[in-house]
């Protein structure tokens, strides 16, 4: 007897390969929506705004993407979004509009922790154990405590994806990182945007502002900061000593 074709959450029929022949790889998202914009927040006001409110504009940016392998195409069958509706209720329409699945998750404590980690996790799993295989799962979280939840996916061969210039123009994440990137270079310095970004970004999350003409030891600090967070994030047991290696090390001795 021939098996009934399989069919994503909105019942539309799941192709192995679609017809212009670029390879299609199933994907489950989930979406730890308070985290996610309070991270960007400090990016700015704009930046986390227009996240929240037109997700489908970066979703439309992850349908297509390229490996190894060459090009493929994004089939994001679970869309799942964790949402704290006391304090951002107005961003449930755009996420439904876009096809998400959006789960509910309240303060349950006065420091506003809520059950949005749990929940995210419970669902991962489920799907992950699920009848219907999945080739790549997106965790949209700045979160480190999901580190053991990547290495899960990972295990089940699943996909789970500063300087002086800041002083003299204004800063702006891609501009500012695109000029330390050439300066880098012309230092005699290869230094990939990868990597400068992730250094922007580890230090706007450790509560830096790039106002004004920052200084070159208090940004050391800010990536010490941000790096020791992550490694006790990640579970990390640190001496004293340990972190005092840390940041001399990552430092560069400005720390």
């Amino acid at each position: 007897m021939a098996l009934p074709p399989a069919v994503d959450v909105s019942g539309n029929p799941i192709e192995d390969q679609p017809r212009d022949g670029v390879r299609r790889i199933t994907s489950a998202l989930f979406v730890d929506f308070d985290n996610v914009f309070l991270g960007l927040r400090r990016l700015g006001e704009d930046v986390a705004v227009g996240w929240g409110t037109d997700p489908g504009e970066w979703l439309s940016r992850l349908e297509r993407g390229e490996d190894s392998d060459g090009l493929f195409v994004r089939r994001m069958l679970v869309r799942n979004c964790y949402l704290n509706p006391s304090a951002f209720a107005d961003y449930r329409a755009p996420f439904t509009r876009a096809g998400f699945r959006v789960i509910d998750c309240p303060s349950l404590t006065q420091q506003g922790k809520s059950a949005a980690d749990v929940n995210l996790v419970l669902d991962v799993l489920d799907v992950l154990h699920g009848p219907l295989h999945y080739d790549e799962f997106f965790i949209m979280s700045a979160d480190a405590d999901f580190t053991p939840l990547a290495i899960r996916c990972r295990e089940a061969d699943r996909r789970v994806t500063i300087a002086d210039d800041v002083g003299d123009t204004p800063f702006s994440l891609a501009a500012t990182g695109k000029r330390v990137r050439d300066a880098c270079q012309a230092a005699g310095f290869s230094v990939g945007r990868g990597t400068i970004d992730f250094v922007l970004k580890g230090v706007l999350y450790a509560g830096f502002n790039f106002d004004g003409r920052p200084d070159v030891h208090v940004i050391a600090e800010h990536w010490a900061d941000n790096v020791v967070g992550l490694s006790r994030g990640a579970r990390m047991e640190l001496t004293e000593g340990d972190e005092k290696v840390i940041r001399d090390w990552v430092g560069g001795g400005l720390a």
